[in-house]
């Protein structure tokens, strides 16, 4: 009678354990997909942007080594902002609407993390080496969507660079 009663227990967690796993897994199937429609929509706005001397300069970054790295001078990154603006016009401005306090250089920095670029890179466009810089920029972009509901929002631009 006892086994017959922990057999029972056995069956019934292994086959709750079963539809908990089932769910999880359904639930990263439609994130990754909505992840996937929302990359479909950027993706015109990406084109744009590896068309422009900021990103080749960007790509030129990621195959050198890090030692032989150098950090965009000032001229650099006002073009990269100006590239931002042109490229990403629709997710800056949803980005604004979704959370109005980010300044304008979070929003390139979301749109450069969007894009896949790795954080270390991105530091180097704001001329910072040091990847703490980077990474407490990020905090704070995190502070002030966490602020107005946006976390959701904050994962889907930050989730592919962790």
């Amino acid at each position: 009678m006892e086994y017959a009663l922990n057999f029972t227990i056995f069956t019934l967690s292994m086959f709750f354990l079963f539809i908990v796993i089932r769910k999880e897994l359904n639930l990263k199937r439609l994130l990754k997909e909505k992840e996937k429609l929302f990359r479909e929509r950027l993706h015109p706005e990406f084109e744009t942007f590896r068309i422009t001397s900021s990103y080749q300069k960007i790509s030129q970054l990621n195959e050198q080594e890090e030692k032989q790295r150098k950090c965009f001078n000032p001229e650099e990154r006002q073009r990269l902002k100006d590239d931002i603006k042109i490229s990403f016009s629709k997710f800056s401005e949803e980005l604004q609407i979704a959370c109005p306090r980010l300044s304008p250089d979070e929003i390139v920095f979301c749109c450069l993390a969007k894009s896949g670029i790795s954080f270390p890179v991105i530091g180097l466009c704001f001329g910072n080496i040091d990847l703490h810089a980077v990474k407490q920029r990020k905090y704070r972009i995190r502070k002030k969507m966490l602020q107005v509901q946006c976390e959701k929002l904050f994962d889907s631009i930050f989730i592919q660079n962790e």
